[in-house]
């Protein structure tokens, strides 16, 4: 029911197409959309026709002055869905590994489990502001055929320590605190996302593309000190999709962290306090070691 209900959601996305067409070239062409119109057609077994959209894009804001005098998220964006194809270059945008463990992390927030080890990191840097090396943060995916896993480090300065919640609830209010938000795209369109946040006293929120009515079954463990703080998630595969969690899926994702009244660290960008998923990264989901 649930595939069925995703194919529907496709189906209408290409729908819109004409009637786009009708608004003239600035609607038929607007980026935002033509990236959901072009997951839309992947999911639906129609990538020569979603890549079509994608090197007319390419081709048409090639300009060197463009590029030069700004960045454009969706040229980079598109730019990635052309590496996928390839990836014999570096990556336009940053291309994060989800390790395939068979090994269940302890959820206790020390980060000491196998499947966190030899696994790929994902440093997060400046988005805004100026947040020094006492400040510095990554991120680590990890999955199986259950469960995504997701582990957070976050060093801060001294006398920034905050002591855990004594009793969570749903989407409690994180804004004075030192948090982070995980982005996660199933069909990198660059638009529609599950958003998981937490606060450097274990406090959580989630929204599905902004709703926060939408609440998820999901694991958190946090342990901090005077250093920092770490958090370490498990969360349902059954809660993000109804596909299996295979090698070679790619997602779209972005790790964003911040620091009240100080700044704001990513690990891809653009990133803000506000969702900006035209920003994200791409999660690769690796092999199973033999």
């Amino acid at each position: 029911a649930e595939q069925q209900d995703a194919r529907r959601w496709y189906y209408a996305t290409l729908a819109l197409e004409p009637y786009l067409a009708r608004h003239g070239l600035l609607a038929a062409h607007d980026p935002a959309m033509q990236f959901c119109i072009g997951a839309a057609r992947r999911s639906l077994a129609d990538p020569a026709k979603a890549r079509q959209w994608i090197d007319q894009f390419l081709a048409l804001t090639a300009s060197p002055t463009e590029r030069l005098t700004r960045t454009d998220p969706w040229r980079d964006a598109a730019s990635a869905e052309v590496w996928l194809s390839h990836r014999k270059s570096k990556a336009p945008r940053p291309a994060g590994e989800c390790k395939a463990t068979t090994a269940k992390p302890y959820l206790d927030g020390k980060l000491d489990d196998d499947c966190w080890k030899d696994g790929s990191e994902m440093p997060l840097q400046n988005a805004l502001g100026e947040l020094g090396a006492d400040y510095s943060a990554k991120a680590r995916f990890a999955y199986d055929e259950e469960y995504l896993y997701i582990a957070v480090e976050c060093k801060h300065a001294a006398g920034q320590f905050a002591a855990k919640v004594d009793k969570r609830e749903r989407d409690m209010d994180l804004a004075s605190y030192d948090r982070v938000s995980i982005m996660l795209d199933m069909d990198r369109d660059f638009q529609t996302y599950y958003r998981f946040q937490i606060d450097q006293r274990g406090a959580l929120a989630e929204d599905c593309w902004g709703d926060a009515t939408w609440n998820p079954r999901w694991f958190v463990a946090v342990a901090s000190d005077e250093s920092g703080w770490t958090a370490e998630v498990a969360i349902p595969k059954a809660e993000l999709t109804g596909e299996r969690l295979t090698a070679g899926k790619v997602w779209a994702c972005n790790v964003v962290r911040v620091v009240p009244g100080r700044g704001v660290q990513s690990w891809s960008q653009p990133a803000d306090e506000k969702p900006r998923p035209e920003g994200m990264g791409l999660l690769l989901f690796g092999e199973a070691k033999k």
